[in-house]
């Protein structure tokens, strides 16, 4: 686009009006192209939630501030998931959160510094424990692999061209 300005106040007022739209032109796009990428990260983080899937939700907040505009994608559990075992002392159960093992897993294979998700973890350190399920069904684990959906949303979206390629389709329509 180009302005031509000729020295005149008439001239001189249309081109700031036409700057001014320039301006709502550009942050529109700039909200849009920020939607569209947390939009895109929430799908990568969606895929990579495992058997957690449907007991995590995402939610995006774009804010507008002076120099554009922000997106925060939030990913919280929907419901905990109760896990239930029988030990020497009796029955016991624990209040798992899905979207805690999801990013950061358990046990042996549990992200540094995240080795205690599940709540009261006693066998955090160790490499593998056994337990037997309310129904009898004896069984040993080392932890859960951390799947890591947000972790996961954020390098993509840096390490491959999406940010480009949402850039070039919104910058183009």
């Amino acid at each position: 686009m180009k302005i031509r300005l000729r020295l005149s106040q008439e001239s001189i007022q249309e081109a700031r009006e036409q700057l001014s739209s320039i301006d709502g032109f550009l942050k529109d796009k700039i909200r849009q192209l920020v939607e569209e990428l947390a939009n895109e990260g929430v799908q990568i983080a969606e895929s990579n939630t495992g058997e957690y899937r449907d007991a995590i939700k995402f939610e995006v907040n774009v804010e507008d501030t002076a120099t554009g505009s922000i997106a925060t994608i939030t990913m919280s559990d929907k419901y905990k998931i109760i896990r239930e075992w029988r030990y020497r002392g009796g029955n016991k159960q624990a209040e798992v959160s899905p979207s805690m093992m999801a990013e950061y897993g358990s046990g042996k294979y549990a992200v540094d510094g995240h080795r205690g998700t599940f709540p009261n973890q006693k066998h955090a350190w160790e490499n593998e424990w056994h337990w037997t399920t309310l129904d009898n069904v004896h069984h040993k684990s080392s932890g859960e692999q951390p799947l890591r959906p947000m972790y996961l949303a954020y390098t993509k979206l840096n390490d491959s061209g999406t940010v480009l390629e949402v850039a070039k389709r919104v910058f183009s329509g």
